[in-house]
């Protein structure tokens, strides 16, 4: 059986010290949604994305890990709520929605890295 509440994730390295990618990854999630909790010792961020026509909303979770001088980046995206998620059609628009929102915050996350390169944030 599908488990809408399972996450959609994805992966970059790049090639910033992690203190760095952290200020970025939070300018980013702030663009993208609203943050519930931000740990910067862990280095770790969950926001949510508003409601939309086929969601009440994503929650993204974002989680840095240093690696060789590099930063890894994880970022998994999953519905607030599993309200209605039992039909077949909710998979496909609950993962579509998922991949979108971590497409947009990579997005974001890339615009930020550059601002910081610049000294714009």
């Amino acid at each position: 059986m599908f488990n809408s509440m399972l996450p959609v994730q994805d992966m970059t390295v790049v090639p910033i010290p992690i203190d760095a990618a952290y200020r970025a990854a939070v300018y980013a999630a702030n663009e993208c949604g609203k943050i519930k909790t931000e740990d910067a010792l862990l280095h770790r961020i969950t926001f949510t994305t508003g409601a939309s026509f086929t969601s009440w909303g994503e929650l993204l979770t974002v989680q840095l890990a240093e690696s060789m001088g590099n930063t890894q980046i994880f970022v998994s995206s999953q519905l607030k709520t599993s309200i209605g998620s039992r039909a077949y059609s909710t998979k496909l628009f609950a993962e579509k929605n998922n991949k979108k929102e971590i497409d947009n915050y990579m997005q974001a996350l890339s615009r930020a890295i550059r601002s910081l390169q610049r000294g714009q944030i």
